[in-house]
């Protein structure tokens, strides 16, 4: 029902999350350490 679906949703933001922080991460490592 609903609560499933909120889960899902919530884990799928959670996944977003993380991903959007690992790409920001990179970046700022790449401005960090330019060659």
């Amino acid at each position: 029902g609903v609560t499933k679906n909120f889960d899902l949703h919530l884990k799928e933001c959670e996944w977003r999350w993380k991903r959007g922080v690992d790409e920001l991460t990179k970046e700022l490592w790449q401005l960090i350490y330019k060659d």
